[in-house]
């Protein structure tokens, strides 16, 4: 770590002069250490992630109770993490643990936030707390922060979506639409759409979107409705059938 010493225009005495050697002997064993403890952070860190992994594999399967117990490894390793609190904080609204879920999004924000991630994983835990406009201060900052991603836009959309303001939820929802199309960007557009009374741009989005995941439970669903709106019951009824046969 380097040192600023204040210039001085007068000699200095010998034993001010041995104070200074000593300081800078000490600093110069600090940075010899400095890699060993640079060390131990990254194994800390590849250990955190290491557990975030199985983390999501257990809920990728529905497997709450596990994904919640690796998580919990990992904020123990990093718990300054906004991202790890947040993650944490939803799997507890998952299994309905709702003062669970608060704990961690009000630990959550707590913590300052350093990167436009940080700024949308505090965004996720406003609007997780309901308070959605100033998770929509934080997507912003979190796109200032160049962390423009398909989640951020997404939860913008998601916050106007639930202050009713659906024309400026369906524009985010297209953003987040051109950066990267996922089944649920799209069930989230069809339904602004529709919010809007455009049923025309909702059965477009939702038979794109069923083209390209046809298997997909939200669109099919989200398909299905559409569709009855329109008064097109037979593919109406072929989408719910669909749907139902995915979950019996």
């Amino acid at each position: 770590m380097p040192v600023k010493l204040r210039s001085c225009q007068s000699i200095v005495s010998p034993c001010f002069f041995k104070v200074i050697v000593g300081l800078l002997i000490l600093i110069s064993f600090d940075i010899k250490a400095a890699p060993g403890q640079s060390s131990v952070k990254n194994s800390r860190e590849k250990e955190a992630f290491h557990h975030l992994k199985k983390s999501m594999e257990y809920e990728d399967t529905r497997q709450y109770q596990g994904a919640i117990v690796e998580i919990s490894k990992a904020i123990r390793l990093k718990p300054k993490s906004i991202y790890f609190l947040s993650r944490r904080g939803d799997l507890f609204e998952q299994i309905e643990k709702y003062p669970e879920a608060t704990r961690d999004y009000n630990r959550a924000l707590n913590i300052a936030p350093k990167t436009g991630e940080d700024f949308y994983f505090r965004a996720f835990a406003l609007s997780n707390l309901g308070r959605y406009s100033e998770a929509i201060n934080n997507c912003q900052r979190a796109l200032t922060e160049e962390y423009k991603t398909n989640r951020t836009l997404k939860l913008m959309g998601k916050c106007y979506y639930r202050l009713d303001h659906y024309k400026k939820a369906r524009f985010y929802f297209e953003k987040a639409l051109q950066l990267s199309p996922t089944p649920n960007t799209f069930n989230h557009l069809s339904r602004s759409c529709r919010k809007t009374n455009d049923l025309k741009a909702a059965e477009s989005f939702i038979d794109l979107a069923y083209r390209k995941y046809p298997k997909s439970e939200v669109v099919l669903l989200e398909r299905a409705l559409v569709k009855y709106l329109v008064k097109n019951l037979s593919e109406s009824k072929r989408s719910y059938l669909a749907w139902a046969a995915v979950n019996p």
